[in-house]
């Protein structure tokens, strides 16, 4: 961890943050570990995944050198959909996927650079490239050599990796292989039955591997997209979005097949979404008595520092400092609390300096929103934009819905939350029904935003100026369920954005997002080939840790989790939203999807 101007941040360019070694599997009474890490089990276990560009297709990069972006593919690949179907459990800090990349050009990488995170879960996608043919030329890629097509030599790499590379308190989780199959217009091209006999003979000896091994766990993904009727062994039209990479269908099939494998085994999981109204950035804010000096090093903030059950503010403690007006934009931020008593706290401020010229808000709470449960039923639509659409019934306080075609008309309405397994749940649901008539087969994207920052706080009961700046971690996340999806819908994915300026010009500097449930409209565009799945789900989204980057003289400007829907003509659906939440994060865990797009 480094302190940058007092705000505690995460290391930048997806440096992962040294985990304790002491992080051990239990051991049944034979020596051999019991699946998994219970210490993980409320955190999330942590998560490595590895592989050909199945594994890329994850976190949405084509990359040549294994890095993990967010810039080219769709980032709904099979594992993210298990693990927004189970609700955030697998602690995904790392990709390890090269496209075009076989067997012996992965293998001998694990040790070196997957080992060494020490990953409680390892999921890998291998061999596929291998069984199509020889690969050349890429700057990682071992010499050709032809025993890199014949299956008992892949078997046996495979079978001195698991045994002398992977420790024994990582479960290893290995994806059956699709051989190539259509597109989503129907085309066929590289497939024939002897290349899918050969795919067959591959994961059947990846199901013998997990019989061989205490540690390996065989799902069959490929099953669930295979068409029964065709006899070269090809997917269904519409499981690709190319003639080999798994579509946004085609992922989620897989997907549920590995959540139905994997929840027998993962431990129970808590997830970090907001489960009170309580933990708001605004119910647990305390005014100043004074404008704070800061001076360089510290601040202090005057304030009673006492209740019933002792200080409300404690040494040790993180708090967000808001400031109104934009005299006071470079002094707002997370600071670490250095000193306290009953009248007031003293901040570590180092490299910040100035008088406020008014009270400061002082808030311990992580979750920035004003009303993550949708407790209040109006009092929305406090600045939104582009509406030309109909919006019935109240908008809730802290939520605008912006850009909404004329095509549309989205019924708001609130209900009861309910867990997954029907029992009651935290707060409301904010139901969203949304009905597309007219649109003439145009693809169309709204936004459901809720602020969390801005430059003015507009009216007064949103609660929104200046909460955030440069140096700290955030994430946005909520839990989304879908029902009755019907016609020309599309999906909907979710994002954390900020937006920072420049001091010394007033100009815009940077817009930082974070994604998740991602599709890039250049490889899965929005068109009636690349629909979303029409189940009804519920998904937990969380997008990954993003760290602002500090550069002098830029301040955040506004700072907002959306939620953006997307239909690519007539149709329907239900949406259902429930426990937002846009949280800093004082301790970035610094996922390996840490990814700034500006």
């Amino acid at each position: 961890m480094t302190v940058i101007q007092g705000r505690k941040v995460g290391a930048t360019g997806g440096t992962l943050v040294t985990w304790n070694d002491d992080a051990t599997a239990l051991l049944k009474p034979d020596g051999t570990p019991i699946w998994g890490n219970v210490g993980q089990a409320s955190v999330g276990v942590r998560t490595v995944l590895f592989g050909h560009s199945y594994i890329d297709q994850e976190a949405g990069g084509a990359s040549t050198d294994g890095s993990d972006t967010f810039d080219n593919w769709s980032n709904t690949g099979t594992v993210q959909w298990a693990n927004w179907l189970m609700g955030k459990p697998l602690q995904i800090v790392k990709e390890f996927g090269r496209g075009s990349r076989r067997v012996l050009d992965m293998l001998p990488r694990y040790r070196g650079e997957v080992a060494p995170l020490n990953p409680a879960l390892v999921i890998v996608s291998i061999g596929h490239n291998d069984l199509k043919g020889l690969y050349a030329g890429g700057p990682d890629q071992q010499p050709a050599d032809d025993r890199q097509r014949q299956v008992p030599y892949l078997v046996e790499m495979m079978r001195a990796w698991l045994r002398d590379d992977v420790a024994h308190n990582t479960t290893v989780v290995l994806l059956g292989e699709s051989p190539p199959g259509k597109s989503p217009t129907g085309v066929t091209t590289g497939a024939n039955k002897y290349t899918s006999a050969r795919f067959f003979r591959w994961n059947e000896a990846l199901r013998r591997l997990a019989v061989e091994f205490n540690n390996v766990i065989y799902v069959p993904v490929e099953r669930v997209v295979l068409d029964p009727a065709d006899t070269t062994g090809v997917n269904v039209a519409g499981m690709f979005w190319d003639q080999v990479h798994p579509s946004i269908t085609g992922a989620y099939k897989r997907g549920l097949m590995l959540k139905e494998h994997l929840e027998r085994v993962v431990p129970v999981h808590c997830d970090i979404l907001a489960t009170s109204a309580a933990d708001t950035f605004s119910n647990l804010k305390i005014t100043t008595s004074a404008a704070p000096t800061f001076d360089g090093t510290s601040a202090d903030l005057a304030f009673t520092n006492t209740d019933n059950n002792g200080r409300p503010v404690e040494i040790g403690d993180y708090v967000t400092v808001r400031i109104p007006g934009s005299d006071n934009r470079g002094l707002n931020g997370r600071y670490l609390v250095t000193d306290a008593d009953d009248a007031g706290v003293t901040v570590a401020t180092p490299g910040i300096s100035g008088t406020a010229t008014a009270n400061a808000d002082v808030s311990t709470s992580t979750n920035l929103l004003i009303n993550p449960l949708f407790l209040t039923t109006t009092g929305g639509q406090q600045a939104p934009t582009g509406v030309v659409g109909s919006i019935v019934g109240n908008v809730p306080l802290g939520v605008t819905i912006n850009s909404l075609p004329a095509t549309h008309t989205v019924t708001v309405s609130t209900s009861a939350h309910t867990q997954r397994d029907g029992s009651a749940g935290f707060g409301n649901w904010m139901e969203l029904d949304i009905v597309v008539a007219g649109s003439a087969g145009a693809a169309s994207t709204f936004e459901v935003r809720l602020p969390v920052s801005n430059s003015s706080n507009y009216p007064a009961t949103y609660d929104v100026e200046r909460k955030l700046n440069i140096g700290q971690t955030v994430q946005f996340g909520c839990e989304i369920r879908q029902e009755s999806a019907s016609g020309g819908w599309a999906g909907f994915y979710t994002d954390a954005y900020v937006h920072v300026v420049d001091l010394d010009t007033g100009a815009n500097a940077a817009y930082p997002k974070a994604f998740d449930v991602y599709r890039t409209t250049a490889n899965t565009p929005l068109t009636s080939s690349h629909l979303f799945p029409v189940d009804d789900m519920t998904l937990t989204t969380m997008t990954p840790e993003m760290t602002l980057p500090v550069e002098a003289n830029r301040v955040v400007l506004a700072a907002n989790g959306r939620v953006w829907v997307s239909f690519v003509g007539d149709g329907s659906v239900t949406l259902k939203i429930a426990r937002a939440t846009f949280r800093v994060v004082d301790d970035p865990i610094e996922e390996g999807y840490l990814h700034l797009i500006t």
